[in-house]
């Protein structure tokens, strides 16, 4: 059995026809939905240093976005509904050493990223990242524990539904295959949220807070509110 038939089932993908793992012929669709999701996000306003977004800085960031989705699909579990209108994403611990393709392709999305941010992000961009990520890592360091404890659990990095299909249960849907799977395996599940109005979601699916920090508190060129950046852990249910 392949890995990805153990996940599918795991997933219990069988008990829902809409939900499938994303291929590559969703990119696009996933792509613009990313995009659309995301663009009224407080944290990724904050992160960008209110930069304007021009036609150039909005191609550049949809052509990164769909490398990146092009490395996930091949590398972690990335489920969806409506063939990229949804996704959900987990990075789950595995004992299978991953092809030389797949560490090439994880090794150019690193390049690419690092490439992007010092050729094209602000002085103010940089340092907001800066204090970010390392407000991240303490809390996740104090709360959840160091790295050989987080690569023992499931990570959920994404779950997101275009607007035009918010409402459905799309992504409701999605995360409780990504629970189910974590039950399954009998492992933990953490994720960040940067909107504090999603908590009540995740909390139906059992994360519950366990740190919180905020950022453009302290920062005298972010003029809107604090932005609350929650730390979610869930816990096996013993009883799947």
């Amino acid at each position: 059995m392949t890995e990805v038939q153990l996940w599918s089932k795991h997933l219990q993908l069988d008990t829902d026809p809409r939900v499938e793992f994303l291929k590559t012929a969703h990119i696009p669709r996933a792509d613009v939905s990313y995009d659309l999701a995301f663009r009224p996000d407080p944290l990724v306003t904050y992160l960008g240093a209110d930069e304007k977004q021009t036609l150039l800085r909005r191609f550049r960031r949809r052509c990164i976005m769909f490398l990146s989705l092009f490395v996930w699909l091949r590398s972690q579990v990335c489920l969806t509904i409506g063939q990229g209108s949804a996704i959900a994403m987990a990075i789950v611990p595995s004992k299978v050493i991953p092809s030389p393709k797949i560490r090439f392709l994880k090794w150019l999305l690193g390049v690419v990223y690092k490439k992007n941010r010092s050729l094209f992000s602000s002085k103010e961009a940089l340092k907001r990242r800066t204090d970010y990520d390392a407000k991240l890592e303490a809390i996740i360091g104090d709360k959840i524990g160091d790295k050989s404890k987080l690569e023992g659990m499931i990570y959920v990095p994404l779950v997101m539904t275009a607007p035009e299909s918010q409402g459905r249960g799309y992504a409701s849907t999605l995360l409780a295959r990504v629970t189910a799977l974590a039950d399954s395996m009998k492992l933990s599940a953490w994720l960040v949220s940067s909107n504090i109005a999603n908590e009540p979601f995740y909390n139906k699916h059992g994360f519950k807070t366990v740190g919180v920090f905020t950022v453009g508190d302290d920062n005298p060129t972010w003029t809107k509110g604090p932005i609350v950046v929650q730390v979610m852990l869930r816990e096996p249910n013993s009883k799947a």
